[in-house]
């Protein structure tokens, strides 16, 4: 589903970041060559070992935007 989609909207896999609450998911987005970020909904627990392109687990999608923006100011070129 993750290979079909990124063909479907014609985006880079590499640059593609898919949340999901299960394990299966974050394979699912590795085995596609996409990122993966583990969003805790209760349905499912974090992995021990996401993989390579795993982005870590998350409360929510604002707690994972707020570490991407904390990550991007931290490494930006100052003026």
């Amino acid at each position: 589903m993750v290979h079909s989609a990124v063909a479907w909207f014609g985006v880079d896999a590499e640059r593609t970041v898919v949340v999901g609450d299960h394990v299966s998911d974050l394979r699912a987005a590795q085995t596609a060559g996409c990122w993966g970020v583990h969003g805790r909904s209760g349905q499912g627990v974090a992995p021990v070992s996401g993989g390579p392109r795993y982005l870590g687990s998350f409360p929510d999608l604002s707690a994972y935007a707020d570490t991407v923006e904390q990550r991007r100011t931290a490494h930006a070129p100052r003026p």
